[in-house]
């Protein structure tokens, strides 16, 4: 069944790429989506950031993820057209390519009494050897940010310990059964059906930081959410994990499909090794392309895991 995807209920309602220009300066605007937010997205057309400057330059300077939980608040350089828009948190993710700075992507929401979901970031407390919380962003969570709070994950525990050890981007479902989910009942409590975690990896191994997204198949943080990784000789990537509560035949993919370097959104990210957003999907391979269009989505965005020199994996987010 297809769930409702109207503005009014969509909780992600822009995401944007920004990119070192070519002085290395400033970050400018490379791609970007936006659902219904207009004056957000004039604004936007017109805004550069320097280190340290907004959630972007934050997120540069920082050189890990950065959550905002009120974009109205002056803090945030475009708060008149966040406020205009109704867009109420956002967090910032760095996208490194060895110690180099190649993106800050941008999650900005519009929260509602429908929306179950949460973005976390979790920090190493290098001399505990553990994630602890970072910043975090919850809609309609109260009881589960409190209980995460109090947490910490060792190397190898949990989901974002898990990712941590691994250097790769995982997607569980059904969190309240899972037993590699460590908040299950708390998940199950609060109605949240499916996470996707990515590290943040630096200077080719270095792990800072983890990101984590949970979310409900009532309202999805986004329609599809997939990971892609290389085959064996590195010669395609593969569909290999997927959720899309918003469009299931998306879902019976998995292990059937592959793209080339430059092929689609998935191999335009591995050769650029740059985030990348686009709307439609005239360009995808078969049968993504029809099954997508067929589903009513609109955008992708592709986000690139890049470590040990390469391309590891990428996350793709449509809706």
């Amino acid at each position: 069944m297809k769930v409702a995807t109207s503005n009014s209920s969509k909780l992600l309602r822009a995401v944007e790429v920004w990119s070192p220009t070519a002085d290395g300066l400033q970050l400018e605007r490379t791609s970007s989506f936006y659902a219904g937010a207009d004056a957000f997205e004039a604004v936007s057309e017109k805004t550069k950031f320097h280190r340290g400057n907004g959630l972007p330059g934050l997120v540069w300077e920082a050189g890990i993820p950065v959550v905002f939980n009120d974009l109205a608040s002056t803090d945030f350089v475009r708060h008149e057209a966040a406020r205009e828009d109704e867009l109420s948190a956002g967090i910032g993710v760095p996208v490194f390519d060895g110690p180099d700075l190649v993106a800050v992507l941008l999650f900005l929401c519009h929260t509602s009494e429908i929306c179950a979901a949460a973005f976390e970031s979790w920090i190493i407390e290098e001399t505990r050897n553990e994630l602890m919380p970072g910043t975090g962003f919850y809609s309609n969570l109260d009881r589960f940010r409190r209980m995460t709070q109090y947490l910490r994950f060792p190397y190898g525990a949990g989901l974002p310990g898990d990712v941590w050890q691994t250097r790769m981007p995982r997607i569980i479902n059904r969190l309240a059964n899972s037993t590699d989910f460590l908040r299950a009942s708390g998940a199950d409590a609060e109605g949240l059906d499916f996470g996707l975690a990515v590290p943040v990896v630096r200077d080719h191994d270095e792990i800072q930081s983890v990101v984590l997204l949970l979310s409900s198949d009532r309202s999805p943080i986004s329609q599809v959410i997939q990971i892609w990784t290389p085959n064996e000789d590195r010669s395609t990537f593969e569909l290999t994990s997927c959720v899309a509560p918003g469009a299931p035949s998306m879902a019976g993919l998995c292990h059937k499909i592959s793209c080339e370097k430059g092929e689609g959104l998935v191999g335009t990210v591995w050769q650029n090794r740059c985030p990348r957003i686009r709307t439609g999907f005239e360009s995808e391979p078969q049968p993504v392309a029809e099954r997508a269009i067929h589903a009513g989505l609109t955008w992708s965005a592709g986000w690139p895991i890049i470590a040990h020199g390469d391309v590891q994996a990428v996350c793709v987010f449509m809706d």
